[in-house]
């Protein structure tokens, strides 16, 4: 039914705060979306000829939770009734995603009659005001206003502080008067506040007397400017050093001096450990079972040990589980993008605009019935698809990601697009998925989003939601011809390239490697990436670029850094040509030369393999089936990076130096397994009679102990520290092959696991 909103009269059905707070509410969104103002009227006075929208109490005293809301329709009013001020607010929110703005008038289904109570207990969503955010540190107060009514609108009911007080260039006011800003509003919201507040440093500065007395009063200083803290989380680490039994006491005095500041003495403590140590859990487990007073529940966030099931099953039954979601990251995170191509973790990284609706909605479903819901965590609005799927998926693990996409797109931007909405964003979640240089879908997501961009006025055009998902399309579309441009010159030089070139030829050859040949088309998709990005760092703060925009470095958001890295060896493949300048021999030099360029061929009887590549050969003996463990926990997966003894800490994906040279680009790929899992992999078509070398890279991003042993028996090579030689070789005699097969099994050495990037097998 078409309503006018000019003749729409919302009443308070009681002279009720809450209730006319709600009537205010409900207003001004309908305001905002219409740029129309409703009336808000006393019950006693409303004309016979204009519409009500009744904000009341529930009647009945059967809702299963203080969230519960019920919608109730006629041809004459709309009632919206809960039992709480913030359910009220969540009732306002479905009443306006159900009912479009058309034109000057809201089209109210005549059918809207329902009573819904959220699945999940907990729908949060943590803020993070802190440096390393990819936006957010730019935002003012109005904004982080806005952006918590956008999370109410689809049901999260609890606001949860990232305590990350440095202080960033972009602050509108410094962290801890934004921080307590941010909780005001949860409080006027009638949402929960809780504050993630880490241990930093060594546990000294938490046993010592003097240092954890001061670390005590910083705390209370803190806790006393915020209006409400319903209770605290403690990262048992990520970051965190504290063994249990400091941990455990050190949070119970944490929740005394809550007390002191007026705020419940209620904590939440993570079983996140960054280390493989049985030990810790053990002790973690017991401690958490005994079940303190102050203690809520536990925490499951990254780098966890144990599987969510896991977990509650070594829990007592009465202390729930709350998921602490990694929403916003793509590679180094609890839920990397599966069998991600390279080119895209090098150029999109760590923390892109990464819309993955359908990834997240069965992350969410898989653990469900053992936790008590979430707190998810983002580092700002590169995964704010991801934020409402996630707690529409709370609300109801049943809904179609289409249908909250098409709500997002309604209320967010323009009812004009809700239909072609959904569909274009799981394009984009579609162009991540197979080998990006035969992706030919990429172009057609890119058109669909051009055609989806002509169809919406400017205000939509220029706003955020809609800019950020249509720079994620042609991105893609600019990646996906520069891999193809970047691979085609590679093949060019290698082919053309003879192998008695004298020195002058080779340095013809390094001039030319550096060429960079680009049609218009290419160019023109990345000045579109180039304007999208500036705008949306006007608009929202976006930092996606270290220089232009302050990001804190590349791995940090900075994708647009990234749009140019090279995609393919010739870095390297340059450097080594080079090498041949300083032979003599023309007949040494040739030899050298052919080295190079078939350093993966190794003829017959030889396996080269480049792992976590569609190339791979070796067949993974447990390999993780994401399907069923998308952190990766219980199996072997592919994965990303490297950090050998010498180079800088990074988060990115990207060719480095070690020792001197550029690395190629196979070292950027691995087959790797975490924590106590050994990563297993088996080969056949080898000769029982032969000895072989082994020559293996391993990478030593998440560990620097690697054991292995060849069939289940020999010991190819006993705990050795990896990460400063590459390749490292060794040997398998005669006798360990069987039938031709050889099963390789690496385990790590009490780190966060064990990664391989190349091996060759070579016939002695």
């Amino acid at each position: 039914m078409l309503v006018p909103i000019e003749s729409i009269s919302i009443v308070p059905a009681e002279p009720d705060n809450d209730l006319k707070f709600a009537a205010s509410y409900a207003m001004e969104e309908i305001n905002l979306m219409s740029g129309i103002r409703p009336s808000i009227a006393d019950p006693t006075l409303i004309p016979n000829s204009r519409y009500a929208i009744i904000i009341a109490w529930h009647n009945e005293d059967n809702y299963l939770s203080q969230d519960s809301y019920a919608l109730s329709f006629n041809e004459t009013s709309t009632t919206i009734s809960s039992g709480s001020k913030r359910g009220l607010l969540f009732g306002i929110g479905r009443f306006l995603r159900n009912s479009p703005i058309k034109s000057t008038c809201l089209e109210i289904p005549e059918g809207l009659n329902l009573q819904t109570t959220p699945s999940s207990l907990i729908r949060g969503h943590q803020i993070g005001y802190g440096k390393l955010s990819n936006s957010m540190d730019s935002w003012t107060t109005t904004q982080f206003d806005r952006y918590i009514r956008d999370l109410i609108m689809f049901g999260c009911n609890g606001i949860e502080i990232e305590y990350k007080p440095d202080p960033s260039p972009h602050h509108t006011l410094p962290f801890d008067e934004m921080a307590a800003e941010i909780s005001r509003i949860a409080t006027r919201y009638d949402l929960d506040c809780t504050l993630w507040i880490p241990n930093w440093g060594e546990e000294s500065r938490y046993i010592d007397p003097i240092s954890s007395k001061h670390e005590l009063n910083r705390r209370k200083s803190f806790f006393s400017i915020l209006e409400k803290i319903s209770a605290i989380t403690i990262p048992g680490g990520d970051p965190g050093m504290l063994r249990p039994k400091i941990l455990f006491p050190w949070v119970e005095r944490l929740t005394k001096q809550l007390e002191l500041c007026g705020h419940s003495q209620a904590a939440w403590i993570s079983a996140q450990w960054m280390q493989a140590d049985s030990a810790w859990n053990k002790d973690f487990l017991k401690l958490a079972n005994q079940k303190p007073i102050w203690l809520q529940g536990i925490v499951h966030g990254p780098w966890t040990q144990l599987s969510i099931p896991e977990l509650r099953r070594q829990l007592r039954d009465d202390l729930p589980i709350r998921r602490y979601t990694d929403l916003t990251h793509c590679i180094f995170c609890q839920y990397p993008v599966p069998n991600w191509d390279l080119a895209h973790a090098m150029t999109s990284g760590r923390e892109p605009i990464n819309p993955r609706p359908r990834a997240y909605k069965h992350i969410h479903n898989l653990y469900f019935a053992d936790t008590s819901g979430s707190t998810p965590h983002t580092t700002g609005i590169n995964a704010d698809i991801n934020t409402f799927v996630w707690l529409d998926q709370e609300w109801d693990s049943t809904l179609d990601v289409r249908d909250t996409l098409r709500d997002y797109a309604r209320v967010f931007l323009d009812t004009a697009i809700e239909n072609d909405f959904p569909e274009s964003i799981l394009a984009l979640e579609r162009n991540w998925e197979g080998p990006l240089i035969v992706n030919d879908k990429i172009d057609e997501t890119l058109e669909h989003w051009k055609k989806l961009e002509k169809s919406v006025n400017a205000d939509v055009a220029h706003h955020w939601r809609f800019q950020s998902p249509l720079l994620r399309a042609y991105y893609d579309a600019y990646i996906h011809r520069k891999l193809i441009q970047d691979k085609e010159i590679e093949k060019q030089i290698i082919d053309s390239l003879p192998l008695n070139e004298k020195r002058k030829e080779i340095k013809l050859y390094l001039t030319q490697q550096k060429e960079t040949q680009t049609d218009p088309k290419t160019t023109e998709l990345k000045q579109n990436c180039v304007m999208l990005a500036e705008e949306l760092y006007k608009s929202i703060g976006l930092k996606s670029s270290v220089k232009k925009h302050g990001a804190v470095h590349k791995g940090r958001g900075a994708f647009m850094d990234a749009i140019d890295e090279p995609l393919n060896d010739l870095k390297w493949l340059a450097h080594q040509i080079e090498t041949t300048t300083s032979i003599e021999s023309e007949l040494e030099r040739s030899k050298f030369t052919r080295s190079i360029l078939n350093r993966n061929d190794l003829g017959k009887g030889g396996i080269y393999d480049n792992l976590g590549t569609p190339d791979q050969i070796g067949k993974v003996v447990n390999p993780v089936e994401i399907k069923y463990d998308p952190t990766g926990l219980s199996g072997s997966r592919s994965g990303f990076g490297i950090a050998m003894t010498g180079m800088p800490g990074s988060q990115t994906v990207e060719i480095k130096e070690h020792e001197g040279q550029p690395i190629p680009m196979a070292w950027l790929t691995c087959i790797e397994a975490i924590y106590h899992t050994p990563l297993i992999l088996s080969y056949e078509g080898l000769d029982d009679s032969k000895t072989y070398g082994l020559h293996i890279v391993y990478p030593s991003r998440i560990g620097r102990k690697a054991k292995l042993i060849a069939n289940k028996e020999f010991v190819i090579h006993d705990w050795i520290k990896t990460g400063d030689k590459a390749p490292m070789s060794f040997i398998i005699p005669i006798g360990i092959i069987k039938k031709g097969k050889l099963e390789l099994k690496w385990m790590g050495g009490g780190e966060r696991g064990i990664q391989v990037a190349e091996l060759w097998i070579t016939p002695q």
